[in-house]
């Protein structure tokens, strides 16, 4: 897997199967590579081998720990997530001298939700008796709840497969860059305070979701833990949070086969907490705002399908350190996505079938006055 950092652009744009054209810009180097325990190396005592890990003052995480299904011979470890009431969870214990944590979580859809994007209402597949189609509209959102509390969520990027919507598109070979998923950082230390009571010693549990989800979405998660080296043991307390419930707007306007879907969502995640270690008592503000917009027509008794949709995944994180210098880091996202599908049929029983598709992904990430631990 691999995620877009800095500051970078890349837009997509094909025609049938005869027209192709990429643009990347601001894609980045200098690859580092560190390597950490394995999960059964939790049971090391800490305490006792502090002087073997990295100084917590690093641009890296001094321990990854995965968040994803048991080991099974059987399955693979992606968390499968079959429908809307589905909620995949995991344990697990981190050391008491972490003083930062941030989930790193992956994303893949498939099947039923392969095109999640382009799926019809309800209402209009059951007006129509469109029986074996897959609906629940076009709005998908990946939740991460810790301790049954909604801690961060993904309104994810709208990854096109081999194939597509058009079956010459990306066949055989696929596009380049078409599996690059990107990976969605959730920055979770102002919950160390309840995680060391997270810190207790005790297990907790990270919980995965997807609102209005068909089968299947796979999703997994790697936490990266900082740790301290001068200190055995870190305190903290969550000063503040507020996940406010999503904020929907559904248009429905069809007649038969015809119609025109317009659907809005918004949501909103802030806390505050502070993390006391051997480098000062230190305050994180963090607010999470994902705005989504979806326009989705439908005519020529449903043969043409035009898809015009819109993902805005902000995040803003301010470090307050015992000096009174604020570091914030600001990561803006915007995912576009244009789709036109077209079923035409001509002379002679045959078809002709057009598909233009349009699909950006623009990531701006700012740091300011930034911290030499701090990873984004």
């Amino acid at each position: 897997m691999m995620g877009f950092s800095g500051f970078g652009s890349v837009a997509l744009s094909f025609s049938g199967a005869a027209r192709l054209s990429q643009r990347e810009m601001g894609l980045f180097g200098n690859i580092s590579i560190h390597f950490y325990p394995v999960e059964k190396n939790l049971k090391y005592n800490y305490e006792q081998n502090l002087g073997n890990l990295d100084s917590g003052y690093n641009y890296w995480a001094d321990l990854i720990l995965p968040i994803s299904r048991n080991l099974s011979f059987n399955d693979g470890l992606w968390f499968e997530i079959q429908n809307s009431t589905d909620t995949q969870l995991k344990e697990f214990k981190i050391p008491h001298n972490a003083y930062r944590a941030v989930l790193e979580v992956y994303v893949s859809f498939h099947e039923n939700d392969e095109f999640w994007y382009s799926n019809a209402p309800n209402g209009y597949i059951a007006a129509n008796n469109l029986s074996g189609t897959p609906g629940k509209g076009p709005f998908r959102e990946v939740v991460v709840s810790l301790d049954g509390k909604v801690v961060g969520a993904i309104q994810p990027f709208t990854v096109i497969f081999i194939g597509g919507f058009n079956p010459l598109l990306w066949s055989p070979i696929t596009e380049i860059g078409s599996y690059n998923l990107p990976s969605y950082d959730i920055e979770i230390t102002f919950f160390l305070g309840n995680i060391l009571l997270i810190l207790d010693g005790k297990s907790h549990k990270f919980g995965f979701s997807v609102t209005n989800a068909l089968n299947v979405w796979f999703v997994d998660a790697n936490l990266h833990i900082w740790l301290d080296k001068w200190s055995t043991k870190t305190e903290g307390e969550l000063s503040k949070h507020s996940s406010l419930p999503l904020v929907v707007s559904l248009v429905l306007d069809f007649k038969g086969l015809n119609g025109t879907f317009f659907t809005r969502v918004g949501r909103s995640v802030s806390s505050t907490g502070w993390v006391k270690s051997s480098y000062g008592n230190i305050t994180t503000d963090a607010i999470q705002e994902l705005h989504y917009s979806n326009t989705m027509v439908m005519k020529n008794g449903g043969n043409t399908q035009i898809v015009n949709q819109t993902i805005h995944f902000n995040d803003t994180i301010h470090i307050r350190p015992p000096s009174s210098i604020i570091h914030s880091m600001s990561s803006n996202k915007k995912f576009p996505l244009y789709l036109y599908i077209d079923f035409l049929e001509q002379a002679k029983e045959t078809y002709k079938y057009i598909t233009n598709v349009e699909l950006g992904f623009l990531s701006c990430t700012v740091c300011v006055d930034r911290l030499p631990w701090l990873r984004w």
